[in-house]
């Protein structure tokens, strides 16, 4: 082919870094937006099985609030009312995957490391002697002033997003030692994330990610009941990449994937999706999704593989099937969505497991 590829890269998750360096972004701003928007929600719940671009629509979300028009310049955003000067806010963003540990006394260092960092961005105070927990709390009191003194247009109000918000459980669940202090480190992250119960009114916009729901962390208590997007239509979409978007920004990859496999354009598309297409989220918006890290892999290598196996597995789903003794095949039931929106990873009967970590897709709606 004559014409430059755009890069591809499936190892940056962060926004400005995509756009600034010129690698593919798929836009899911207009998706983003109507979230977002005045009168919309402002506070969200968002599970998606791992490597599908949860850390990527933080990132998108942190750069929006704080005000970098110039990195959405040709983006979808741009063609609606979104208004640039007011909505600009303090971002709290808390990657909790960076306070995943082995130990619980592992855990509360990383997570006051990380807290400490975020307390010195806004020039709030740091109290050492005080736990990660009772240093949050100073935070969120401190923000709303903070967010005023920043954009008088703020009304102080600001934005916590917080990515991975079970990465700390996920990581001692992967091995026994890990699993002797599991309820310690339950009580450990209801004790921080229970600390925004009372300030859930100054925020502007609080999202949440993970992968699966686990009712004892106080997620849903702490921040008010968010709207949980598990099954949301407007979230249908929102990661990963629809069909129409595969074909209008990877068409040259594609044909280029198809050359040095000796297929045609078409041939090379359809097998692509036989090997990365299926995942639906959402009953009442039933489209097909694509695993960004699978497809970006793939047309990177220019060869197939099982890229998202390889780097999402969950320890977690592997012990319970030998527990239960059950195997990971397809179901051929009819399930209700309670079943598979269970509020626990502990306790979720296996198809909802299989379903929340990726392994299952809705099929078919059933009315």
């Amino acid at each position: 082919m004559s014409e430059k590829l755009k890069s591809i890269n499936t190892s940056i998750f962060e926004f400005p870094d995509l756009i600034k360096d010129g690698y593919v972004y798929v836009d899911k701003t207009a998706q983003l937006y109507e979230l977002a928007k005045p009168g919309a929600d402002r506070l969200y719940y968002l599970p998606r099985p791992r490597r599908f671009g949860k850390s990527l629509m933080i990132s998108t979300l942190k750069a929006l609030f704080q005000g970098r028009r110039d990195l959405f310049k040709g983006l979808a955003i741009e063609r609606t009312d979104w208004n640039w000067d007011k909505e600009v806010y303090p971002v709290v963003h808390l990657d909790m995957s960076k306070a995943s540990a082995s130990s619980l006394s592992e855990f509360e260092s990383k997570l006051g490391k990380m807290l400490k960092f975020i307390c010195e961005e806004f020039d709030i105070a740091y109290d050492e002697k005080d736990s990660a927990s009772t240093n949050f709390l100073v935070l969120l009191e401190s923000l709303p002033k903070k967010a005023q003194e920043r954009n008088p247009k703020s009304e102080g109000k600001y934005v916590v997003l917080i990515d991975e918000y079970d990465a700390p459980i996920a990581k001692l669940l992967d091995s026994e030692k890990g699993r002797v202090e599991l309820a310690d480190m339950r009580l450990a992250l209801h004790d921080f994330y229970v600390q925004a119960k009372s300030h859930c009114g100054d925020m502007r916009f609080l999202m949440v990610t993970g992968v699966s729901k686990f009712a004892k962390t106080s997620i849903f208590s702490a921040f008010n009941n968010p709207c949980d997007l598990t099954l949301d239509a407007r979230a249908a979409d929102i990661v990963g990449y629809t069909h129409e978007e595969m074909e209008k920004y990877f068409h040259n990859h594609i044909q280029a994937f198809a050359d040095a496999k000796g297929f045609t354009y078409d041939a090379a598309f359809a097998e692509l999706l036989r090997w990365y297409d299926g995942y639906q989220f959402s009953h009442r918006k039933m489209v097909e999704i694509i695993n960004p890290v699978s497809l970006g892999k793939a047309l990177s290598n220019l060869d197939f593989g099982n890229y998202w196996e390889a780097t999402a597995g969950s320890t977690l789903i592997f012990d319970t099937l030998k527990a239960k003794n059950a195997a990971p095949v397809d179901f051929a039931d009819e399930f209700d969505v309670a079943t598979l929106d269970a509020p626990d990873a502990l306790t979720a009967p296996t198809v909802a497991l299989l379903y929340q970590g990726g392994y299952l897709t809705i099929d078919k709606r059933i009315d």
